[in-house]
């Protein structure tokens, strides 16, 4: 190896802006050049990831909304047609999905509640619109997808007893106190989002009820209830760190969590050393995965 080799493997090697703008414009051209899926409301706009960084562009049309196959040109867009569902979905499969309980429809968006609050990935706190919701009513559980920024309709949630949403509804029509409020299989979300709309309708007395806050055994069978799963029992194990038992498919689970933020202590099956970057919630889905089952 020569001397001025040498002295360019200590140097570190230099960006070239050029090159890096010559490549910027290239990726601009050729991302620019198709179109793509993408969901659209009123008066928004619509962005592009050209070489990792955000382009936003403006629609032609400020009046569309739904989802909508877009062509660029330049720094706007036009809709050019409706996407298939398949479109749809894979447009949503790479954002992260929520569980939401629905409240009520208001300016023509429907609000809900998130669905479990032992779900860590997004602080949520209150009522959040959802967009682009479809035949859906109050009290029903539906997942949805966040970008971010908003949180898209995706579905129904299926593992969910539509009856619990029935019921619900028709003891809000019943005009039942939450206090007295007795729906079998009801777990605590939807048991605050029933109180909010009764209050709704109460104004007068919003400022005269006041809700306990919910036990460790209340927030962690809402977690695995909403997660799909069962909750069979839990016991303490020292200062914040209980054992749980819980049913997934039929499969019996035995993890150690915090009550507190119930983040995982130690899930009961290997997970790498990764254990504590789980939430009894997102520690369900992972089981349902596996297909793994304790001989517990």
């Amino acid at each position: 190896m020569t001397r001025d080799e040498r002295e360019d493997k200590k140097t570190p090697s230099r960006l070239d802006p050029l090159a890096m703008i010559n490549k910027l414009a290239l990726e601009e051209e050729r991302v620019l050049s198709r179109s793509f899926v993408a969901p659209v409301v009123p008066g928004g706009q619509v962005s592009v990831q050209i070489g990792g960084i955000a382009c936003k562009m403006t629609l032609t049309d400020p009046s569309f909304e739904g989802w909508a196959v877009l062509k660029s040109s330049g720094r706007s867009a036009t809709v050019c047609g409706a996407p298939s569902l398949e479109q749809i979905k894979g447009y949503l499969h790479f954002l992260p999905r929520f569980r939401i309980v629905l409240l009520d429809e208001f300016d023509n968006k429907w609000w809900g509640l998130q669905a479990s609050t032992a779900d860590s990935r997004a602080q949520i706190a209150g009522p959040i619109p959802i967009r682009f919701v479809q035949k859906v009513g109050t009290f029903e559980t539906i997942c949805a997808r966040f970008d971010g920024a908003a949180f898209w309709y995706e579905s129904t949630d299926r593992r969910r007893d539509p009856s619990i949403a029935r019921s619900l509804r028709q003891a809000l029509q019943e005009d039942v106190e939450p206090e007295k409020l007795r729906v079998l299989g009801a777990v605590p979300q939807e048991r605050v989002a029933y109180r909010m709309l009764w209050l709704k309708k109460h104004p007068e007395l919003g400022g005269l009820i006041r809700r306990a806050p919910l036990t460790d055994a209340e927030r962690i069978e809402d977690a695995l209830t909403h997660a799909g799963a069962q909750l069979d029992g839990f016991w303490s194990q020292g200062t914040d760190r209980v054992s749980v038992r819980y049913i997934v498919d039929g499969a019996v689970h035995v993890s150690e969590i915090r009550p507190s933020d119930l983040g995982v202590i130690s899930a009961g099956i290997c997970l790498s050393g990764q254990d504590q970057n789980f939430d009894l919630t997102s520690l369900v889905g992972v089981m349902r995965e596996s297909g793994y089952s304790d001989e517990f």
